[in-house]
């Protein structure tokens, strides 16, 4: 079943009457059961996503992107030649979009997992995505050492080389492992402009195998998952995380929200089962401004008047476009003066900076434009 997910396009082993059954038999069991947790999965979150997308397009409701994605976007559009590390690539839910929204930016694709890899390969090619170099490998030790890979039972997410409970099966399957450090190596790599490690609880060890180069002169930003439960059974906690970053001379935030994280006090509660992002940027740095849920939808709004505007001019010359050619000439416009301003660009004209209850104004005013 193929399915569009951020501008790319994902070859998942599933079905949608599957997924509607399983989102159905899960609401229906919280009604008797409000500590149920429908099993996680990778496949089954690219298909809600894609549901809540085409709801909110029916409803009005703008398409809220990945925080992480956000972060990746804003922070690569202006970077010359970008390099990217992916520890944890899984299918290629991160690094696929990254590759086709930045085509100059060179992507390390690291998954272990025989089956996780050999997906991300096929959705690469489904794609025509040539800007990403795949490694079959897990970080670990610079000696080439075997680690034996723990299937999870119910989530492709979850394949680690740890045993994390009830759902891990040991599968007998082997995968070597090299540290960070050997991949700048052998790549003859000088710096990353973003390191992200999502390993189910291992990322703080992933972390240490950059040894000297885990610098912000050189790793630039490393976004890293916080998961209390995996870091748990490595005998680590989100604090050896957060001290990590601040004694290399990072300043350690949450992704989300970008609050300041000098401690674990600062953290907020983090309810079982689930995960933060933590984002590790130099000191000297400024903000980084993700998309706010008003910038997102004038956005939205904005690229809607586009097509619109398009699918006219198109229809009186009688000429039928498809969805892609619809997007291209989005493109073309908005790389053109023709563009309608965008919403940082119709904030900056009505004021540097607006009060929450103007937000709404900004809308109003910038239709009048």
């Amino acid at each position: 079943m193929k399915i569009p997910y951020e501008e790319c396009v994902f070859d998942l082993d599933i079905t949608p009457f599957q997924e509607l059954f399983s989102l159905a038999y899960g609401r229906l069991r919280r009604k008797f059961d409000r500590n149920y947790v429908s099993p996680p999965s990778v496949a089954r979150g690219i298909f809600r996503q894609y549901l809540k997308k085409k709801i909110g397009a029916y409803l009005g409701h703008p398409y809220t992107v990945d925080p992480y994605l956000s972060f990746a976007y804003s922070l690569l559009a202006n970077t010359a030649d970008p390099v990217v590390i992916d520890i944890g690539a899984n299918i290629g839910t991160t690094v696929l979009p990254l590759a086709k929204r930045v085509p100059a930016a060179k992507i390390f694709a690291v998954e272990p997992h025989p089956e996780n890899q050999s997906k991300l390969i096929r959705n690469q090619k489904l794609n025509g995505l040539s800007n990403i170099i795949s490694l079959s490998t897990a970080i670990g030790g610079s000696d080439c050492e075997f680690l034996e890979m723990v299937h999870h039972s119910t989530n492709e997410g979850g394949h680690h080389v740890l045993d994390r409970g009830p759902h891990s099966v040991k599968s007998g399957c082997f995968v070597t492992s090299v540290s960070l450090k050997d991949i700048f190596s052998f790549f003859n790599l000088t710096h990353c402009d973003l390191l992200k490690v999502d390993t189910e609880g291992f990322d703080y060890h992933v972390l240490q195998t950059l040894e000297d180069l885990a610098h912000p002169k050189i790793v630039k930003h490393i976004v890293v998952e916080c998961n209390p439960e995996g870091l748990h059974r490595v005998g680590k906690s989100p604090k050896d995380l957060i001290e990590f970053g601040l004694q290399r001379g990072y300043v350690c935030k949450l992704l989300d929200d970008q609050k300041i994280i000098t401690s674990e006090k600062d953290l907020p509660h983090i309810p079982q089962d689930h995960v933060l992002d933590f984002l590790l940027i130099p000191k000297n740095e400024g903000n980084f401004k993700l998309r706010t849920a008003h910038e997102i939808a004038y956005d939205w709004a904005r690229r809607m008047e586009m097509s619109s505007k398009i699918v006219i001019e198109a229809a009186e010359k009688g000429i039928s476009l498809s969805d892609e050619e619809v997007k291209q000439k989005i493109l073309e416009m908005e790389n053109s003066e023709i563009s309608p301003p965008t919403f940082r660009q119709m904030s900056a004209k009505l004021g540097k900076k607006q009060p929450k209850g103007e937000n709404r104004a900004i809308l109003q005013q910038s239709q009048e434009v």
